[in-house]
């Protein structure tokens, strides 16, 4: 048989009789060289349906590598199609980013005024409440966080349409995951949450490109959830944060974490922060949760 190599994969439904996701067809032999799917192709496919576990085993395989410009977000993706949803949301995870991953417009309406999000991903044809709606409702609430509307719609109008609902961007199915994510990392950059790759809190840095935190010229290395915690507290320095908060801001929707989680993600932390002397900036606010500051009786050096 002939070989192929593909370099991305491509998702969800598109043109009739159009090639959609070779790389991801059960019956195909796979194998990865690098980034590249080397694929054994045989006959063509010849329906649009995706088959969801090979896309699974396929992204289980796949490194997608975090690039320099990538933070984590809090995204909120609604996708009324399993197949494609489970396969996006994997991605955006691998990515390092907290997905809330939904099928329907009315869960995504509460969603919304329950939470603040980095950027949303909205499929325009969804039951109830489509994507275009979604976008025009949470602009004339005057929320300003990056929307990308995906939609198998490719006329010039429709893109008029979703651009002039609110929308900052616009991706036609099928979908072409590294292409989504570069889209995400572009649009990372105008949510109004960016405030740069450091964060800092006098003389303590989170490096958002390589996740690490520095004080006193010593750099400490975090893990990927470790690293959304202090992101998070970061973000909200001063703050009591409770439990439930911060399950939501580090757990995507409808995650279960163990009833110990954030307690034994806190003392991790610790961990990490008292290699750089700041162990005690995490402070246990009794029967309430956690607070991020700086204590009274700590002495900072200006930097270097």
């Amino acid at each position: 048989m002939d070989t192929e190599y593909y370099e991305d994969i491509i998702i969800g439904g598109g043109k009739a009789g159009k090639t959609l996701a070779p790389a991801l067809v059960a019956d195909r032999e796979m194998s990865l060289q690098g980034r590249h799917l080397l694929v054994a192709v045989g006959r063509a496919p010849t329906t649009d349906t995706l088959n969801l576990a090979a896309v699974e085993l396929t992204l289980k395989q796949l490194t997608i590598k975090k690039k320099n410009s990538d933070r984590s977000m809090l995204i909120l993706l609604v996708e009324d199609d399993p197949a494609q949803l489970e396969p996006l949301r994997a991605a955006l995870s691998k990515a390092g980013h907290i997905v809330d991953a939904i099928e329907d417009g009315e869960t995504a309406q509460w969603l919304l005024s329950q939470k603040d999000y980095d950027l949303l991903i909205l499929d325009w044809m969804l039951p109830h409440v489509s994507g275009v709606q979604l976008c025009q409702e949470y602009r004339q609430a005057g929320k300003t966080s990056p929307v990308l509307i995906l939609t198998a719609k490719d006329t010039t109008s429709d893109k008029v349409t979703g651009l002039d609902a609110g929308a900052d961007d616009y991706l036609v199915k099928p979908i072409d995951v590294m292409e989504l994510l570069a889209r995400v990392r572009a649009l990372a950059r105008r949510s109004p949450f960016w405030q740069g790759d450091i964060l800092s809190l006098e003389d303590l840095h989170l490096n958002l490109n390589n996740l690490t935190i520095e004080r006193n010229q010593v750099t400490v290395q975090l893990s990927g959830r470790e690293f959304q915690l202090m992101e998070y507290l970061m973000r909200h320095p001063r703050q009591v944060l409770s439990h439930n908060q911060i399950e939501q801001a580090l757990w995507g929707w409808g995650a279960e974490p163990e009833s110990n989680a954030v307690t034994t993600l806190v003392r991790r932390l610790r961990q990490r922060l008292q290699t750089v002397g700041a162990k005690d900036w995490v402070e246990n606010v009794y029967g309430m949760g956690y607070r991020f500051d700086v204590p009274k009786n700590v002495n900072l050096r200006p930097d270097e």
